[in-house]
């Protein structure tokens, strides 16, 4: 048990191989933590019940998942996700009507005036 609430405390260190840190742009670890929180959820729930056959088994397939997950899983996929994005990152998040700022004049000031057709009126 000691080992698991230890796995959980380093969970940010071994899971730190990824540029992005929100798992709203990362789709695989949004679904591996919903697996790995219904793990949990099943480990509590079973943790509750005698030790008689069906449980315990289940119970130790639980442990070995909840450890694959952690050690192996979740790191995994931090790596599999960065070359997803080292590759395919540029395409993807490539903003076509980016505007470049380089190029612009300093004193023409006309191009960021504000008219009357620019105001949205709510009633």
């Amino acid at each position: 048990m000691a080992a698991g609430i230890l796995c959980i405390f380093l969970l940010p260190f071994i899971c730190n191989n990824f540029i992005i840190r929100n798992s709203n742009f990362r789709p695989f670890y949004c679904c591996a933590v919903w697996f790995f929180s219904i793990i949990c959820l099943l480990l509590g729930w079973i943790g509750g019940l005698p030790v008689i056959f069906p449980y315990l088994l289940i119970g130790q397939y639980l442990t070995s998942f909840f450890f694959f997950w952690i050690l192996i899983l979740f790191p995994f996929i931090g790596i599999i996700e960065k070359a997803f994005y080292t590759v395919y990152g540029s395409k993807l998040y490539q903003d076509p009507w980016a505007i470049d700022l380089d190029d612009q004049d300093p004193d023409d000031h006309d191009q960021w005036a504000i008219g009357p057709d620019d105001f949205i009126l709510l009633r």
